[in-house]
C-alpha cells in the first residue's frame, strides 16, 4: 500500500513539472540543505569552541567568501570552486551568529530546536505548495506575506522608540 501512494505521488509531482525544472528544484534544495549543515557546523564550531570568536574575523571571511563567489563566472568547470566557496560563506557566517546562539542558549535552550523545526515546517509547506499548485497560483502568497511582515516589522521599530501599549498590542 505505501508503495502505490509512492508511485502516486511520484506520477503526479512528475506529471506537473517538466524534467528540467525537476532538475533544476532538485539542485536548488540540495545546495539549500549543503549549505544549511555548513552553516550549522559552524555555529557548533563557535558554541562549542570559540574558534573565531571575533566578530571582524567572520565578518571578513564571509565577505571575502561572498565576494569571491559573486566574481567568479559559471563556465561549467569551476562549479566545485563556487560550491566551496558557498560552503566557506555559509561557514563563516554560523560562526558569526555563534555569539546569538550563546545569548539564546542562555536564555532558554529549547528556542533553537523551536525555531528550527517551525522554519524547517514553513519552508516546506510553502515548497511543496508552490510545487504542486495549478500553474503556481500559491506563488502570490509570498508577495502579500511579505507586505506584512514588513508592516509588523515597522511597527515594532516605531514601538522601540515610541514605547506604546497600543502599538504593541496591535502589533500581537
Amino acid at each position: 500500500m505505501p508503495t502505490t501512494t509512492f508511485r502516486t505521488f511520484a506520477r503526479s509531482f512528475g506529471s506537473k513539472i517538466e524534467k528540467p525544472v525537476r532538475t533544476h528544484l532538485v539542485n536548488v534544495y540540495a545546495c539549500l540543505t549543503v549549505s544549511m549543515i555548513s552553516a550549522a557546523i559552524g555555529a557548533y564550531v563557535h558554541v562549542f569552541t570559540n574558534f573565531l570568536s571575533a566578530g571582524l574575523l567572520t565578518t571578513l571571511g564571509a565577505t571575502g567568501l561572498l565576494l569571491a563567489l559573486m566574481y567568479t563566472q559559471d563556465n561549467g568547470k569551476n562549479r566545485s570552486l563556487r560550491m566551496s566557496y558557498l560552503l566557506g560563506f555559509t561557514f563563516f557566517t554560523g560562526l558569526g551568529i555563534g555569539p546569538v546562539l550563546d545569548y539564546v542558549i542562555h536564555v532558554d535552550p529549547s528556542i533553537i530546536p523551536t525555531a528550527f523545526l517551525a522554519s524547517t515546517l514553513v519552508f516546506t509547506s510553502f515548497s511543496l505548495s508552490a510545487i504542486f499548485a495549478e500553474r503556481g497560483k500559491w506563488l502570490y502568497l509570498g508577495g502579500t506575506l511579505m507586505s506584512l511582515l514588513s508592516v509588523l516589522m515597522c511597527l515594532s521599530l516605531a514601538n522601540l522608540f515610541l514605547g506604546s501599549e497600543l502599538i504593541f498590542k496591535v502589533n500581537l
